[in-house]
């Protein structure tokens, strides 16, 4: 896709141009389906695809969607705040990702010299920051990943 992304910011582009998608759009709106908030946030979620397809087709979007005055004004979070910069290069954040990933936590009351099993949790940061962060932009599905282990003692305990 990193080829093609030209292709594809133009396709949605396309998309969002079409009578069909308009009409879709208002019809959630008059029955009563489809908030002002939920409509910006779609709104961002389109110029954010757009952004990390093709950045230059970001300005023009935001324009078209400004001049169907049939929907509701839009709060353009990304052009305005252009907090993104260019396109997103996964290489550079991933390391990060996967020690998150593996980390792991224990329950906050739970000493390690506990003779007890405990409860680990591998990735806590990152699911805090799916359920809070990214819920609040509607990108989450709502399922968490089951992450739990148990740790017995003999896995904790070293002889020195």
């Amino acid at each position: 896709m990193e080829d093609n992304g030209e292709l594809w910011a133009s396709r949605i582009f396309s998309e969002v141009k079409s009578e069909q998608w308009l009409n879709r759009m208002l019809r959630r709106i008059i029955k009563g389906n489809y908030t002002e908030s939920d409509y910006n946030r779609d709104m961002n979620v389109i110029l954010l695809k757009l952004h990390l397809l093709d950045p230059k087709t970001v300005m023009p979007m935001y324009e078209l969607l400004m001049r169907l005055k049939a929907l509701p004004g839009l709060n353009l979070e990304l052009a305005t705040r252009n907090y993104l910069g260019g396109p997103l290069d996964c290489s550079l954040i991933l390391p990060d990702i996967e020690a998150a990933i593996h980390k792991e936590s224990l329950p906050v009351n739970v000493s390690r010299l506990s003779l007890n099993e405990l409860d680990l949790y591998l990735g806590v940061e990152i699911i805090e920051f799916v359920t809070n962060e990214v819920k609040e932009l509607g990108l989450w599905t709502g399922k968490t990943p089951q992450n739990k282990r148990v740790s017995k003692f003999k896995d904790r305990c070293t002889v020195m």
